[in-house]
């Protein structure tokens, strides 16, 4: 039985590292763009000639940059953009620090912080909320039918907040965790799912960001070997700065 391969890719590296992004319209920077091509680079090999049959982004330009890079370096005809793929909306946080947030909002984020799923950044969504939207966006993108075509190949080019609370639903986690999840920039992750809708998360947060890099330029090297794992030290990890709150 072939199941329906989802790929959960998230967008490069933008210019507002260590901030709350959340709905803050940002272009990839040219670090971002590399982590995408890279991306594309593994993904091409995983999929041992291949194709993909469907790209589904986030409306946002760094979701749709990286996804256009996917799209072009795969030969895949186009790029559906949903909203409900947008990353979690953090309302009055959103281009703030950690520190500054705790500072001006110390009640609010200890509140925030204790329990996501609950309570929400001021003005922004809960944890709860996010779900609702991601699991709507799914639902579109799996469609209505009750047993799904094996060997399908898809695949979802969003951002942290998404993936994260996509990758609790596949496995089965307390939503309560998600920051338990930690996910790379252009990272990779692998869902197959099978024809009674049965999913098997085969890996997480795959990524060659910051493994490749040499003096003059980033390079890549048999990126192949990353993917079995037999010569290369293979970096996804669920439990990776767990602790990681952006």
């Amino acid at each position: 039985m072939t199941p329906f391969s989802l790929f959960l890719i998230r967008h490069g590296r933008t210019g507002l590292e260590g901030r709350y992004k959340g709905q803050i319209d940002v272009p990839l920077t040219a670090r971002g763009v590399k982590d995408m091509e890279a991306s594309a680079l593994v993904l091409k090999k995983m999929l041992k000639g291949k194709k993909i049959d469907a790209i589904y982004s986030s409306d946002l330009t760094r979701a749709i940059q990286s996804a256009d890079v996917i799209m072009e370096r795969l030969d895949v005809r186009r790029v559906t953009r949903m909203e409900l793929l947008r990353e979690r909306a953090f309302g009055e946080w959103e281009g703030m620090r950690f520190d500054e947030i705790e500072k001006k909002y110390p009640r609010e984020f200890a509140r925030w912080v204790s329990d996501p799923f609950v309570n929400n950044p001021v003005g922004g969504e809960t944890s709860s909320m996010v779900k609702r939207r991601a699991l709507r966006a799914l639902k579109e993108i799996m469609g209505p039918e009750k047993k799904l075509p094996g060997g399908r190949v898809a695949a979802i080019v969003s951002h942290n907040g998404i993936l994260r609370t996509l990758l609790c639903h596949f496995l089965g986690m307390p939503y309560r965790n998600i920051f338990r999840v930690s996910l790379d920039f252009g990272c990779l992750s692998l869902v197959e799912i099978y024809e009674d809708r049965t999913p098997v998360v085969k890996f997480m947060n795959y990524s060659l960001m910051d493994q490749t890099k040499t003096k003059t330029k980033t390079k890549i090297k048999n990126p192949i070997d990353h993917i079995s794992g037999a010569k290369q030290k293979w970096t996804a990890g669920v439990t990776r700065r767990a602790s990681e709150r952006i």
